[in-house]
C-alpha cells in the first residue's frame, strides 16, 4: 500500500515538473510532440478507446499519459529540468558548472 502512495506522489510530481517544462521557453517545440500526441489521443473521439471493458478502458488512458510524460521529460535539456527540479525541492539553484568534473592531462611549469 506504501508503494503505491510513493509511486502516485512520483507520478504527481513528474507530471507538475512537465507542466512547468511546457511553459518553459527554453525548451524546443520539438521536444513537446509526445505531449502533442497524448493530447490528440486523449481529445479524439476516434480511436483505439476500450472504454466499454471495465478495467481496460481506464489503463489505455493511463498507459498514453505515463508514456508521453516520461518520453517528454527524457527529451527535455537536462539542465532545464535540473533547474525545475531544484526550484520545486526549495533548494537554492546550483550555479552551473558547479559539481562536474573536468578531466585532462597537466604539467607543471618552472
Amino acid at each position: 500500500m506504501l508503494g503505491r502512495i510513493w509511486t502516485l506522489l512520483a507520478f504527481r510530481r513528474s507530471l507538475v515538473l512537465a507542466w512547468r517544462l511546457l511553459k518553459d521557453r527554453r525548451v524546443p517545440l520539438l521536444t513537446r510532440w509526445p505531449v502533442v500526441v497524448a493530447a490528440l489521443f486523449l481529445l479524439s473521439p476516434v480511436g483505439v478507446r476500450l472504454d466499454f471493458v471495465p478495467v481496460v478502458g481506464g489503463l489505455d488512458v493511463l498507459t498514453v499519459v505515463v508514456l508521453s510524460v516520461t518520453i517528454f521529460l527524457r527529451l527535455c535539456p537536462k539542465d532545464v529540468v535540473r533547474e525545475h527540479l531544484e526550484a520545486m525541492s526549495g533548494r537554492p539553484p546550483t550555479p552551473p558548472g558547479s559539481g562536474e568534473v573536468v578531466e585532462g592531462d597537466y604539467e607543471i611549469l618552472e
